[in-house]
């Protein structure tokens, strides 16, 4: 394990995944957190409505997964994935401003396809840049990483949603989001036998 943390660590290409899918999961677990509150108080229904989004969510992850190779044809890894993480922003706030099921379901559905787009690549890029000897350990940082940011990030904006209301928070979440997106562009992901060519 210790091997594991010090390559992650010491190789860029793996602190950028790790730094990248921090950024991402830490404001997408908003939508996660408070879609309930957004069915329940802001739409007005129940249960089975949050079972439809859930439905729509993996609707768009499936969609997303179908034309994902083709993209990825077209443009590089961490293009895609700042392009995926301002969907999913967008989607977002979407989703706060919505006061009717369809606008909520759209926003879901775009949500879910930007989450498996943003989401596979990175651990993608995170995969193929550690090599064989110590690709599990690093994968275990990789994932102790990103799904820490998904539960700080949880508890964050569900304690938002309480302060300033769902639907401020979301838009909070989703503009900081945004931000942090364009921040962390620069940190790029690369492949590992492509670092070894350089």
């Amino acid at each position: 394990m210790r091997a594991g943390l010090r390559f992650a660590i010491a190789v860029p290409a793996m602190r950028a995944a790790i730094l990248r899918a921090c950024a991402f999961f830490f404001f997408a677990s908003a939508v996660w957190a408070l879609m309930p509150l957004v069915i329940r108080e802001g739409l007005g229904l129940g249960p089975a409505a949050f079972g439809a989004m859930l439905g729509m969510a993996g609707f768009g992850a499936v969609a997303a997964g179908t034309i994902l190779p083709m993209v990825r044809d077209r443009l590089s890894q961490g293009r895609l994935v700042f392009l995926a993480s301002l969907l999913a922003y967008a989607a977002m706030a979407l989703l706060g401003f919505s006061r009717h099921w369809a606008p909520a379901a759209l926003a879901v559905l775009i949500f879910g396809a930007a989450w498996l787009a943003a989401g596979s690549i990175l651990g993608a890029a995170a995969q193929m840049t550690a090599p064989p000897w110590v690709r599990a350990r690093a994968l275990g940082v990789y994932h102790l990483a990103f799904f820490g940011a998904l539960t700080v990030g949880s508890l964050l904006w569900g304690w938002m949603g309480t302060r300033v209301g769902v639907p401020t928070a979301l838009v909070i979440c989703a503009t900081s989001g945004a931000m942090a997106a364009v921040a962390v562009r620069p940190w790029r992901l690369v492949n590992f036998a492509q670092d070894l060519a350089h």
